[in-house]
């Protein structure tokens, strides 16, 4: 995907109410002091400001406790606090953590260089954005680094035009800075008051198409058709098995990522079901769930995290077809924007009217460690740019990442028609 398809087109989402900074909290002068807090009772005292100035559901206060709480890598809170005058101006919530460095080649991992690591949440800068704030802040994480607490730090997800992206890659030393970093897009789609207005933003043959799928779906299975919306703790579990049952079949579980019936997110959704946040689609055709959204609705935005479909009924476009039944829903509940979270793909894309770029930025600790990270991340970022810009050149790009999806898809069929046998036997 090239960049300059989308500048001059789309809007940055970071104008849109939901996701603008509190005037009120522009820092003047340079006379702020940064402070650590790493337990719960210095984090007592920031839950206010915290609350108030958030944003995301990621770094919602409960979701961090919880969050935290379920993360056997996780060392301590490293929340960062910068004050005027006594007053808090901003946050940067992270945290202390054992992890990972992976070392990828597309979507296989070659190995991992443990690491002790602070990372920062995306949207994890609440309050004050400016200049100042970016600085001390940057600052404070560096002399950590040098103080040998961790191997690096890690800024999730920032956009590249804020003054912390800036800061994070000029206002540090050169053994410290990352040149790895990756720019991706981040789209967002603004919801109208109904739902014919949001189909009626398409072009005519766009829109002959979405009402054709569902048409065709709906008709090939007439009568045994359902539709479902799960907001509550009541019917968490049916919707978890359901869930299960379709993402164990698709190409994302072959790489570890996307939906799974495990006690992290079971937890996730019902702390979400408890703050009135979630909501979770699936469709079913006799019976037999064919595929899901779900996410989370938070201070008026949704902001998407799972989805999947059965690959047996590809030719439906169920994903589509699910999405346009989502976003009729939530047109209807009065809901500003669907937030697809970091990454290209085309339905972001089919969707989506408004685009930002983010990257992930690391910070490494000037020792022999972060340095060998540092030259690491880099030859891998290398490379693995060399060989999409290879493949572009020969036009075999979606090609090769077709195949190789339906490599893991066929995979982890493989392994649940062998888990199969062996439950037959047993």
């Amino acid at each position: 995907m090239k960049s300059q398809v989308y500048q001059g087109r789309m809007p940055d989402f970071a104008v849109l109410p939901a996701a603008s900074a509190n005037p009120d909290l522009t820092l003047s002068g340079t006379d702020c002091v940064v402070s650590l807090a790493t337990t719960a009772g210095e984090m007592e005292g920031l839950k206010e400001f915290w609350s108030r100035a958030n944003v995301h559901p990621d770094a919602d206060a409960d979701f961090y406790s919880l969050f935290t709480s379920l993360r056997r890598e996780f060392i301590k809170p490293f929340v960062l606090a910068v004050a005027q005058n006594g007053c808090p101006r901003a946050l940067l919530i992270g945290r202390l953590e054992d992890g990972v460095v992976p070392l990828r080649f597309g979507y296989f991992t070659l190995f991992k260089i443990p690491v002790r690591q602070i990372t920062f949440l995306q949207e994890g800068l609440l309050g004050d954005a400016g200049p100042e704030v970016a600085r001390a802040l940057i600052e404070k994480v560096a002399g950590c680094l040098k103080a040998g607490v961790a191997d690096r730090a890690t800024l999730s997800n920032v956009n590249v035009e804020s003054h912390l992206y800036a800061q994070a890659k000029k206002g540090t030393g050169v053994l410290m800075r990352d040149y790895a970093g990756e720019v991706t897009y981040h789209w967002r789609t603004r919801l109208p008051e109904t739902f014919d207005e949001f189909l009626n933003r398409r072009s005519k043959k766009h829109r002959y198409w979405l009402r054709r799928i569902v048409r065709v779906f709906e008709a090939d299975h007439k009568g045994r058709v359902e539709y479902k919306v799960v907001t509550g703790e009541s019917d968490l579990e049916r919707f978890c098995a359901d869930a299960e049952a379709i993402a164990r079949n698709t190409y994302q579980r072959g790489l570890g990522v996307g939906f799974a019936g495990t006690e992290e997110i079971r937890r996730r959704l019902q702390l979400a079901a408890q703050k009135g946040w979630l909501k979770a689609y699936t469709v079913f055709a006799d019976g037999k769930p064919l595929a899901f959204w779900a996410g989370r609705l938070y201070k008026g935005v949704m902001y998407l995290e799972w989805t999947g479909y059965d690959p047996a009924f590809r030719k439906y476009e169920l994903g589509t077809v699910l999405f346009l039944k989502m976003a009729e829903d939530l047109c209807r509940s009065c809901v500003k924007e669907i937030d697809y979270g970091a990454g290209a793909a085309f339905y972001k894309e089919r969707f989506g009217d408004c685009v930002r770029h983010e990257a992930l930025v690391s910070l490494n600790a000037p020792s022999m460690k972060g340095v060998c990270i540092s030259v690491l991340k880099t030859f891998d970022a290398v490379l693995n740019r060399s060989a999409r810009a290879l493949a572009q050149r020969l036009k075999i790009a979606d090609r090769v990442k077709k195949l190789w999806r339906g490599r893991l898809a066929g995979r982890r069929n493989a392994e649940l028609a062998t888990e199969d046998c062996e439950q037959e036997r047993t």
